[in-house]
């Protein structure tokens, strides 16, 4: 696992930058998953309809314009994932919508902690009963353990 990167922090400025697809080609040689701090959803999705043997996790959903675009690019790439962690999920219904449009192996649970309270990320995937047992089991671990190979 490679990550979170965070572009903006590391001095690329974005994540279509070409310096930084020389570490993504190795990455995709070794067949490593990529986590992405959220930012430029569609530069993303880019990101991993160029190099589509490399898993990409992005992180944080956002609130619903956002999730709605991560949805879209998770439709489009079948390497490209969703991390539950940041802000947004725990809106009321987003994550059943989610599954709904684009199935629930897309979905890897996240807190984003210390920086937020799990219970939080735990209440939106646990709580709501609209998802059901194997979907709950899915994103809480066996979605993880599936793109990391464990």
């Amino acid at each position: 696992l490679i990550g979170e990167l965070v572009p903006y922090l590391d001095g690329w400025g974005s994540f279509t930058n070409k310096n930084f697809y020389e570490i993504l080609k190795l990455a995709e040689e070794y067949e490593m998953t990529l986590s992405l701090h959220s930012g430029d959803v569609p530069e993303q999705g880019m990101l991993a309809e160029a190099f589509p043997r490399l898993k990409v996790v992005s992180a944080h959903p956002g609130e619903y314009h956002d999730f709605m675009r991560h949805v879209e690019w998770m439709n489009k790439c079948d390497n490209f994932y969703l991390d539950l962690s940041g802000y947004g999920i725990f809106r009321h219904g987003m994550l059943r919508a989610g599954i709904d449009k684009c199935g629930v192996e897309k979905f890897i649970f996240g807190s984003d902690y210390p920086t937020c309270n799990p219970a939080m990320y735990i209440g939106a995937v646990t709580l709501d009963p609209s998802i059901k047992d194997y979907e709950r089991e899915m994103i809480l671990a066996g979605n993880a353990k599936r793109i990391l190979g464990i």
